[in-house]
């Protein structure tokens, strides 16, 4: 198998599991009534602020992974800093 059949084979196997895990999530949170889901907790965050987090986690972190994958150099820093 060559690199880059590899890569891609690995690449196909985390996107099923993050596909798998997404379908996890929602299938608990469906269960969760409405009202729990907006409940502030002592810190301020509901879980609906939780989960919106957790939404924004993939799509983020996969554009950042193209980023990286398409620079000439690796050495650069990516992802977010306290700054954001």
């Amino acid at each position: 198998m060559t690199e880059a059949a590899r890569a891609t084979a690995v690449a196909a196997g985390r996107a099923r599991m993050v596909e798998e895990l997404g379908a996890r999530i929602l299938a608990t949170v469906a269960a969760v009534p409405e009202e729990a889901l907006h409940r502030e907790a002592e810190d301020g965050w509901s879980a609906a602020h939780v989960l919106a987090h957790v939404a924004e986690f993939v799509r983020y972190w996969a554009s950042q992974a193209e980023t990286v994958a398409a620079r000439e150099r690796q050495d650069l820093p990516f992802g977010r800093t306290h700054d954001d």
